[in-house]
């Protein structure tokens, strides 16, 4: 049985960037909380959303590692100078030391 999958309205699109700003904004700004958990309360909404579009956990899932997938080239890249750094003031002869 294969459920069909719907395209998200523009409300519905949107849902996730809006609860994720208020969530950041109140929960955050007004409340202190940890701004993890918000993210992931904001990442839940939009889970939600695709579940109630007909989308598969497994589908969610796969959409999810196949995104990280193409971003991780990128993070690696901007993450690389941070352990090749020397430490600030270093010199030369001290890290041959």
């Amino acid at each position: 049985m294969a459920i069909e999958k719907k395209k998200p309205t523009l409300l519905q699109a949107l849902t996730p960037l809006i609860a994720l700003a208020l969530l950041l904004s109140i929960g955050y700004g007004v409340f202190g909380l940890r701004a993890e958990i918000l993210l992931l309360v904001a990442t839940s909404v939009a889970g939600l959303i695709a579940i109630m579009l007909g989308y598969s956990y497994r589908e969610i899932e796969r959409g999810i590692i196949e995104n990280m997938m193409k971003g991780m080239p990128a993070m690696l890249m901007r993450a690389q100078p941070i352990w090749t750094r020397r430490p600030s003031g270093a010199s030369e002869k001290s890290c041959d030391a």
